[in-house]
């Protein structure tokens, strides 16, 4: 909140200029969901329209059902060139390859905080949140970020389990 209330307290008194570019350029990007909803009764953005329509596409059966084996080409773009993290899966794993990883992923939130006093929904919470990123990219069980943020909680929680 105080974050907040910094950041209009200091709006109201920057220079024209800065106003200018900021109302032009920065809010019209930062908040062009909700321009377009304003506008169109959509909540759309030329980066998710772009991902809906370019990065998921229809595939064989035999990829679906098998993947393709291939996460890269030789030339070390992104193999079906796409970057969306279901589709690169699928392209790889196929649809039980994905299905996989779903679970495997929702196992290992389970067992990390199983022990602790993680709140259920903050699990699912977690769970889903992981699920929506992997939406633009590879996210389930892959990116490191995601791991070293695990990692804290579950080190936060040890350390005030030694406490008591």
């Amino acid at each position: 909140m105080l974050l907040v209330f910094i950041l209009i307290i200091t709006y109201v008194f920057i220079s024209g200029n800065l106003k200018q570019i900021l109302d032009e350029t920065f809010l019209p990007w930062l908040f062009e969901f909700y321009y377009s909803y304003k506008e169109t009764g959509e909540f759309a953005t030329a980066s998710s329209d772009h991902l809906i329509n370019q990065m998921y596409y229809s595939l064989p059966n035999e990829t679906l059902l098998f993947g393709d084996g291939k996460y890269s080409n030789s030339d070390g773009s992104y193999y079906g060139h796409t970057d969306a993290g279901y589709m690169r899966n699928v392209l790889f794993y196929g649809v039980g390859g994905v299905i996989f990883l779903i679970i495997f992923q929702m196992k290992l939130i389970h067992n990390l905080f199983k022990n602790q006093n993680s709140p259920k929904l903050f699990l699912i919470v977690v769970f889903l949140t992981l699920l929506v990123l992997h939406i633009k990219g590879d996210v389930l069980m892959h990116t490191p970020l995601v791991s070293v943020m695990f990692g804290a909680i579950v080190l936060g929680d040890f350390k005030k389990l030694k406490e008591l």
